[in-house]
């Protein structure tokens, strides 16, 4: 009998999982059954050698980066419309209601980047991008909202 290399139980080398932990031996794992004896070293070794590979999981790490570098070069316009609007604002409850989700695009930023890459590691990544593109959607989306605002205001006006 093996030994399971987690807890020690008593398990056959063929085993593609402990009983006892519930410790799994898959083809890609990094555990596999402790052979107490070199015919179970053998049997092991042959197992490992016929077991087809399991296909590697998608990444997302180079999307995810191409995502960060382009939100961070929208921080060269952002600067100049939040440090504009920061300028002539009155700091009325107004002014933070419209431009604040603009003026927190950076922070939007870091707490959603490391979110991302922590969901891609998981393998999550349909969350993941969701995740690194919450900032240019709330921001960038809140954009839209505003000028489709001021143009309603302005044909109201005209009326």
């Amino acid at each position: 009998m093996a030994l399971c290399p987690n807890c020690s139980a008593a398990i056959a080398v063929t085993a593609g999982a402990c009983a006892n932990c519930k410790a799994e031996f898959g083809a890609n794992a990094a555990w596999h059954p402790l052979p107490q004896s070199a015919a179970e070293q053998d049997e092991l070794a042959r197992l490992q050698s016929a077991r087809p590979k399991e296909p590697a999981r998608p990444d997302a790490q180079g999307t995810l980066l191409l995502v960060l570098v382009m939100e961070l070069f929208g921080l060269l316009p952002w600067y100049l419309v939040a440090g504009i609007s920061g300028t002539a604002s009155n700091h009325s409850a107004k002014d933070f209601f419209f431009m604040g989700p603009i003026w927190v695009y950076p922070v939007l930023i870091l707490i959603c980047t490391p979110l991302a890459f922590q969901f891609n590691a998981e393998g999550r990544i349909s969350t993941a991008t969701k995740v690194v593109l919450a900032p240019l959607m709330i921001s960038g989306g809140w954009v839209v909202v505003i000028m489709a605002a001021f143009l309603v205001l302005s044909l109201a006006s005209v009326v």
